[in-house]
């Protein structure tokens, strides 16, 4: 009954960009200091992390529950 509905939007969000984009920040601070030689902020790292963790669930969460309500992916 999720198909062809915001459920299907939402799902594909935190695939692709929970993989990716967490994925390249975690590489970015762990290279970062091999790469350079300078190490990054801890605490700005961690403020990084949970802004854009808040901030993902926060859009995408929201999508998750409109599409099991029925909301369609478009109108038209």
């Amino acid at each position: 009954h999720v198909s062809d509905s915001y459920f299907v939007v939402a799902h594909f969000h935190y695939v692709v960009f929970g993989t990716v984009v967490f994925a390249m920040f975690a590489g970015f601070h762990f290279w970062w200091p091999k790469m350079t030689g300078k190490m990054l902020d801890e605490r700005l790292g961690k403020i990084t992390f949970w802004t854009l963790f808040v901030g993902f669930h926060g859009t995408f969460l929201v999508q998750h529950w409109l599409g099991a309500e029925g909301m369609p992916r478009r109108y038209a």
